[in-house]
């Protein structure tokens, strides 16, 4: 009878380990997978810095060359600076 007690004894162990075994398994799975959507997440935020940050970048590129176009227009008449905007727009 002790013998069979003991058994059961060990067997109620064994599952219990591999009840706190599968139990930990499945919090490492949901802390992988909560941190890869962190990831994705700050991958799409970075994206969308950099986006912005290009944008930025162009509009001030372009108005520097308007400026310059304009400066270089200073001796031209009031009518030619207007074709001349009028030109770079229709080239864009």
């Amino acid at each position: 009878m002790a013998g069979i007690r003991n058994l059961f004894k060990v067997t109620n162990d064994v599952k219990n380990i591999l009840k706190k075994t599968e139990e930990t398994i499945d919090v490492i799975k949901q802390k992988v997978h909560e941190s890869t959507t962190y990831l994705v997440l700050l991958g799409e935020v970075l994206k969308k810095v950099m986006d912005v940050a290009h944008n930025f970048g162009e509009r001030r590129r372009e108005a520097k060359e308007e400026r310059e176009a304009e400066e270089e227009c200073e001796d031209c008449e009031p009518s030619e600076k207007k074709k001349s905007r009028k030109a770079k727009i229709e080239v864009e």
